[in-house]
Parts: structure tokens; C-alpha cells; sequence
């Protein structure tokens, strides 16, 4: 039984990541979000800013469950991959310097990262 879930998940997952969404282009993604959710009997909705909100149940608010997610696509784009495996990107959109540091802090430690 969870393997067929992990293969749903995957299948959609692999879905939404197929649908083009630069920064301030992600009405697409969004409705594919919304449609999603709302094929599975949730109540999704579109927020003022263009995002979608989902009402995953639970029986009160000690019992609530938020998911929040990105449905833009990161600002940055692989220039290189390096003789060590480490990643050159370059910035699009608003990707800021300090970004770049996040990101290696997250996916980063001795002799792994994104960046040097």
C-alpha cells in the first residue's frame, strides 16, 4: 500500500514540475495545484496574491496541518556541473548573493554543496 502512494506522489510530483514557472509566471502551476487537490475532495482555493490554499482538515486548530510550498521555479539555472560534482548556477530573476549562501548551508558540508 505505500508503495503505491510513493508511485502517486512521484507521478504528481513529476507533474507540476513539468509545468513551466518562472517567478511571476506561476498561474499554470497554481491551477494544477488547485485542480489537484480538488480531484481528491479537498476544498482548494486561490488566495488574493495567486497562491493556493487547502484545507487539509483535522478536528481543531491544536490538530491542524499546514503545508506551505513555492510554486515558482528557483531563480537560478545549472552553468556547470564541476569536476568535484559541485554546482555553478546562474542567478534569474531576484537571486540574491545571500541565497547562494542559504543554499550551500542547507545542501552543503565538507567536500558536498551547491556552490564554493
Amino acid at each position: 500500500m505505500e508503495r503505491k502512494y510513493a508511485e502517486f506522489a512521484a507521478t504528481k510530483a513529476c507533474e507540476l514540475l513539468a509545468i513551466d514557472s518562472p517567478s511571476g509566471y506561476t498561474r499554470k502551476a497554481a491551477d494544477w495545484v488547485k485542480e489537484a487537490f480538488s480531484s481528491l475532495g479537498f476544498d482548494a482555493q486561490r488566495t488574493t496574491k495567486g497562491g493556493v490554499l487547502v484545507n487539509l482538515g483535522g478536528a481543531d486548530e491544536k490538530d491542524a496541518l499546514l503545508l506551505e510550498a513555492h510554486t515558482d521555479t528557483l531563480g537560478a539555472m545549472v552553468a556547470e556541473v564541476k569536476a568535484n560534482g559541485r554546482l555553478r548556477l546562474t542567478p534569474l530573476g531576484g537571486m540574491v548573493p545571500l541565497l547562494h549562501m542559504m543554499l550551500n548551508c542547507v545542501f552543503g558540508g565538507k567536500g558536498v554543496g551547491l556552490m564554493n
